[in-house]
């Protein structure tokens, strides 16, 4: 089951970079596919969560898996109702005339790597952690943060992303 949700998730930037690059990324029919891959993509990373912790859970005896899944809820509670207040105060007060610096973006690096190393801790995958700050990121400050993570973000991680095809590319090779 595992393998069938992997292969069933989208290459979100990778349609995001298609779009973009066709124009349409700021139009009704691309933010309908980008925002139905995004709900498919985080529908299959919480299935793919739930599925790891109940496997978790029955190998180290079954409390571990539950007491995950308990503290889902508390941990959303606490990333919308004190997370998100804080990050807004926190990143308006380090900006610089509506422009993202170098403090306000490692205060936004700092929520994601907290919130990867919760979800890590509670048994979840951290990338669902990472997930949950950026969706909690107040609406105003999520363009100006994109806006200033682009050109890095493609610059350092494009190589690792054409890895990654490379390697699937070699294994599907090898498994023929």
């Amino acid at each position: 089951m595992a393998v069938a949700i992997c292969i069933a998730m989208t290459a979100l930037p990778v349609l995001g970079a298609i779009l973009h690059e066709m124009g349409l990324l700021g139009s009704r029919i691309g933010d309908l596919a980008l925002g139905i891959a995004g709900v498919n993509d985080a529908s299959l990373w919480i299935v793919l969560s739930v599925l790891l912790t109940v496997k978790a859970g029955q190998a180290s005896g079954g409390l571990t898996g539950l007491m995950s899944l308990a503290l889902v809820p508390l941990y959303l509670l606490v990333m919308v109702r004190f997370a998100r207040p804080m990050i807004d105060r926190m990143v308006s007060s380090r900006m610089e005339s509506d422009a993202v610096g170098e403090r306000a973006l490692a205060v936004v690096g700092a929520l994601a790597i907290a919130s990867a190393v919760v979800t890590e801790a509670m048994g979840l995958h951290y990338i669902i952690g990472a997930f949950i700050a950026g969706a909690v990121t107040p609406i105003r400050l999520r363009k100006p943060i994109l806006d200033r993570l682009q050109v890095p973000t493609v610059v350092f991680l494009t190589p690792f992303f054409l890895l990654r095809l490379d390697c699937d590319f070699i294994l599907i090779q090898a498994l023929r």
